[in-house]
């Protein structure tokens, strides 16, 4: 198996963690007893930081994933034509 083949699944992973980690972190601390409900309202403040950081790696996934059917749909469109 080669890193390409891991690269969507990693890149997929780290979006999906950023995106929770406004919501998760702050309940976390909560729930483990280290903070109050004070703290996570103090916390969430932080979302309009996260938001931005997760749609340029959205974008990137999608240009990586239009890139690969792209090249898939020339493969089959090249391959019918020399069966034909």
């Amino acid at each position: 198996m080669l890193f390409a083949d891991l690269k969507p699944a990693l890149i997929s992973l780290s979006t999906s963690f950023g995106s929770t980690l406004c919501c998760v972190l702050p309940m976390t601390i909560v729930l483990l007893g280290l903070g109050s409900g004070g703290f996570m309202m103090l916390t969430m403040q932080y979302r309009v930081i996260l938001y931005p950081l997760k749609k340029p790696l959205f974008f990137v996934r999608f240009l990586q994933d239009f890139r690969l059917r792209f090249r898939v749909a020339i493969r089959r469109w090249m391959v019918s034509r020399f069966l034909t």
